[in-house]
């Protein structure tokens, strides 16, 4: 199981400590540094395209109306911490977000 997120976040600190509680043992990759490498950005932004945005975030808000414009690929990959947190990679499926659909898809 793979997570990018953020260590500070308080969803990556929430879903990293309810998936190790339940068993699974999720790797944390920082989403800024070393982030999404070109390959699981493209299979990510695939599977959740404009999902992926958290619109609500600062770096959201900081953004310019032609950076906010941009296709979501080119988006996560110019400003990362504009993912929704965390993105999590298991079984070759795609979540993002701490949300009781992904919490109960790992039977939380």
């Amino acid at each position: 199981m793979k997570i990018w997120g953020l260590a500070h976040c308080d969803k990556t600190k929430q879903a990293l400590g309810a998936l190790r509680g339940a068993g699974f043992g999720p790797e944390l990759t920082d989403i800024r540094e070393p982030g999404l490498d070109d390959a699981s950005r493209a299979a990510a932004v695939a599977a959740m395209d404009a999902g992926m945005v958290n619109r609500s975030s600062t770096t959201w808000r900081g953004l310019s109306a032609a950076d906010q414009a941009l296709p979501v690929a080119d988006l996560v990959a110019r400003h990362p911490t504009v993912i929704k947190r965390p993105v999590i990679l298991h079984d070759g499926q795609w979540s993002v977000g701490w949300t009781g659909p992904v919490k109960a898809r790992f039977g939380l």
